[in-house]
């Protein structure tokens, strides 16, 4: 139990770390191609989330989201249920952040840059949302250069990711098996990406009373979260593979990453890969040992147990099944350009187009008060805020706090005759706090007079309001 426990807070301290590195990031939080639908596809960078409302996210738009870089534990603990033997846990450091699909591929997206639709899943209705699938790892990538990894990245020209590359200019690819596992956890250490661990249940799941796992329920489409017994090319998103975006993602916001489809990822198959020995941006075998690609996260016909975070399978490249598709990874990053803030700060010295950048001016002189931010190509979210936002244009920006000059206020003379006042002089509407002097022998305090309103006339300590003229309150004394 205390061993466990251990490995447990290492494990979380990984995490952790993982975590700031994300935050600390340089680079807007999503990569977007968009206009799929036209012949001239365009391309920006956003730190806006994709509205899951529209379905243009999930057709006309490729949405990726930036992924850190950084280390994670790859593999599952001994005690994970539904473990294999062959998922060794060990250190992994990626030193090279990347930006990966939002979404499994859909249907339509591939319809676009191929111009066919493969998948079995073809209802008209609703295949355009639906995960791509019947798509081999040759067909995304090539079955000449792109057959190459991982000795070359090149692709086939007419594949996916030959297309995809050669419209954009961007170097997209598949994702590697740590990548994919890397993106899947988003810095949880458990079974699934939500932090939970998988509800052991009735494999047996053709029975006619069964129970689902309900953790597994909340994140992916899977074997007993489907409509059992319609898996007709025609059904709907309830049987069969699910729109994407169905369940709940990850804390990056990545979706489907359990269940729905498998995924293609660039490494070549091998049972004995993992050691205990922390390893440092794997791409798996050199040469194919058993001519089969590796793919990852299980399918709407998967036991929970194979939709697990650390769960390995294998098909050959050449093969395509209806509970087969892929996400894509764009490793190409957004050139950054100088921030520089004249008279405040910024939470970073550079950023890449699009990314938010928050700005703090320096207090304002004695005298003076934060007037306006100024700057070249520069939209702030509100010029006049001394603590306020701007979108990163595609340059170096300099901005600059400016202040101008309080107002002045105009005063007058308080001249005191028998006491004092706090002050020599005060503007319309201040308070101004009296003491009468000592009373003459034989007398005592009596009252204030002299053109002001006073709080209490009778008190030999008081107070009144400035008017808009000079006054001359007088303190006067009576016999005993």
């Amino acid at each position: 139990m205390m061993k466990r426990l251990f490995l447990l807070l290492c494990l979380a301290g990984i995490a952790f770390s993982f975590q700031m590195n994300l935050n600390a990031s340089s680079f807007p939080k999503y990569l977007v191609i968009f206009d799929l639908d036209k012949d001239d596809w365009q391309y920006r960078y956003t730190d806006e989330h994709p509205d899951l409302t529209n379905d243009n996210c999930r057709t006309t738009e490729l949405w990726l989201r930036y992924i850190p870089a950084g280390t994670f534990m790859m593999g599952s603990p001994e005690y994970e249920w539904g473990r294999i033997d062959w998922e060794v846990q060990h250190k992994v450091t990626l030193t090279k952040p990347f930006y990966i699909g939002v979404f499994e591929c859909t249907q339509k997206q591939w319809e676009y840059v191929m111009g066919d639709r493969p998948s079995y899943f073809n209802n008209d209705d609703y295949y355009a949302t639906r995960p791509v699938e019947q798509v081999s790892y040759d067909m995304i990538r090539g079955s000449n250069q792109g057959a190459g990894w991982p000795s070359s990245n090149a692709v086939d020209d007419d594949s996916f990711m030959g297309v995809l590359r050669a419209k954009t200019g961007l170097e997209f690819d598949l994702p590697t098996g740590a990548q994919w596992e890397y993106s899947c956890r988003a810095g949880t250490i458990t079974a699934l990406n939500s932090g939970k661990d998988l509800i052991a249940i009735d494999l047996y799941y053709y029975y006619e009373n069964y129970e689902t796992d309900t953790n597994m329920d909340e994140v992916g489409r899977y074997a007993l979260n489907r409509n059992l017994g319609n898996d007709s090319q025609d059904s709907e998103a309830s049987q069969g593979t699910a729109k994407v975006g169905s369940y709940l993602p990850n804390t990056w916001g990545l979706y489907d990453m359990h269940g729905n489809v498998y995924e293609w990822c660039l490494d070549w198959w091998d049972a004995s890969a993992y050691s205990s020995s922390a390893v440092t941006d794997p791409v798996g075998l050199t040469e194919s040992r058993y001519s089969y690609r590796l793919k990852r996260g299980g399918s709407f016909r998967s036991e929970n147990t194979a939709c697990r975070s650390a769960n390995m399978e294998n098909d050959k490249s050449s093969t395509y099944r209806d509970n087969v598709g892929f996400r894509i990874v764009c490793l190409s990053l957004p050139p950054t350009y100088a921030v520089t803030v004249v008279k405040g700060t910024a939470d970073k010295t550079e950023a890449a187009e699009g990314e938010t950048v928050a700005i703090t001016a320096n207090m304002p002189s004695s005298g003076q008060t934060f007037d306006k931010w100024t700057g070249r190509g520069v939209t702030f979210a509100n010029e006049t805020a001394p603590e306020t936002t701007f979108e990163m244009p595609a340059s170096a920006v300099t901005v600059t706090a400016t202040y101008k000059a309080l107002p002045s206020v105009k005063t007058y003379k308080i001249v005191v005759v028998n006491g004092k006042a706090d002050k020599e002089k005060a503007a319309a509407g201040e308070t101004v706090a009296l003491t009468a002097n000592n009373p003459p022998a034989g007398k005592v305090f009596d009252k204030w007079t002299g053109g002001a309103v006073f709080d209490d006339p009778t008190s030999p300590a008081t107070t009144f309001t400035m008017p808009a003229k000079a006054v001359t309150p007088k303190a006067l004394y009576k016999r005993k």
